[in-house]
């Protein structure tokens, strides 16, 4: 109780602290630090706090540039519902000088991040990279480093490469998907500077093309849904005023080039071609279906042939920082961020 800092170097010491927290002990005006680099693949890793029952970190964590590999979790066998992560809850909390690698994170309708599922409050992010994870939602937010953002908070040099997927699944046409942050409370406030974002987003898995109500909601490279909207010549825009960026950069790749082609054992007119976590629930008309090719192969890629009649193949790029929810359009450009398109 009387000390202020404390040194982790061990899987079972970064355990122990997610039982304290859980246990109700925030280290509200504590420092926790990284010793060494931390591996943890092999285990379910229970988040650090309990969103649940309410039970918050608002401490410092600080990596010293250390890197945490291997965070899994499965919301199923961990029986949680809500908030997965390294973090479940943070309030008031500062996680700076971190590394994280090699995160596998995946659950239904559960609030998520890589670093945070839910975010409140003042909170800091600062000197944070990610790589080689994949983290997967169906029908929640899900953010590249938090799920759920309210407070007024700063996200400094936050790195997310294109080894890293932000995904939504199983035909998750609602799943709010961020590259930075899955959602934004509209009376917060957001400053971005000097991050890079290059995630894969992969969120349109399912949805047929013929639903365009469909196409644009939900997903950005930066804020998924920034709960906010404007209103042109009739047409609904998501737009971010409370979100400030400064030297940020956004990159698109050849994922971002989403295929789609005709088939007729399809309710809709389209579907993708591409897929990750799933590429085998269609609506056919009557029920769940495979999409599948003129030899009876399941559509997954590029490969593959028609029946007669069948059209191929439409292209529709994904090209937004911002997205919104049904009927809304997302944003392509803001103050202060560099697009860059390495795709088609």
């Amino acid at each position: 109780d009387t000390d202020t800092e404390f040194v982790l170097k061990s899987a079972e010491q970064l355990a122990g602290l997610a039982e304290l927290v859980d246990g109700g002990n925030n280290f509200a005006g504590k420092t926790i630090k990284l010793g060494k680099n931390v591996n943890i693949e092999g285990t379910l890793f229970d988040p650090i706090g309990d969103a649940g029952a309410d039970m918050m970190f608002s401490g410092t964590f600080d990596g010293q540039n250390y890197t945490i590999s291997g965070l899994t979790q499965r919301g199923w066998d961990q029986n949680i519902e809500d908030g997965l992560g390294l973090f479940a809850y943070l309030d008031d909390a500062t996680i700076k000088n971190l590394n994280i690698d090699k995160s596998d994170i995946i659950m239904e309708f559960c609030i998520m991040g890589n670093v945070a599922a839910y975010a409140m409050g003042d909170c800091v992010f600062e000197n944070i990279s990610i790589t080689n994870s994949q983290i997967s939602d169906y029908q929640s937010y899900v953010g590249g480093f938090v799920g759920w953002a309210s407070g007024n908070q700063r996200y400094i040099n936050c790195d997310i490469d294109e080894t890293n997927i932000v995904e939504a699944i199983w035909c998750s046409c609602d799943c709010v998907a961020g590259g930075v942050i899955g959602g934004t409370g509209a009376s917060g406030t957001y400053y971005l500077e000097g991050c890079d974002v290059a995630c894969v987003m992969d969120v349109y898995n399912d949805a047929c093309y013929a639903w365009q109500w469909y196409a644009y909601r939900y997903a950005g490279m930066i804020v998924g849904w920034s709960n906010k909207t404007e209103v042109v010549n009739g047409t609904t825009y998501a737009i971010a005023p409370h979100v400030t960026t400064v030297n940020c950069t956004v990159t698109y790749g050849d994922w971002a080039n989403y295929t789609y082609c005709q088939f007729a054992s399809i309710g809709g007119k389209y579907v993708r071609e591409q897929g990750a976590e799933n590429t085998d629930a269609y609506w056919n008309g009557k029920t769940w279906a495979t999409a599948t090719d003129a030899d009876g192969n399941v559509v997954v890629d590029y490969n593959h042939t028609h029946n007669a009649g069948e059209a191929h193949q439409e292209e529709h790029v994904f090209d937004q920082l911002f997205g919104g929810k049904t009927g809304t359009y997302g944003t392509a450009t803001h103050d202060g961020v560099t697009v860059i398109y390495n795709n088609k």
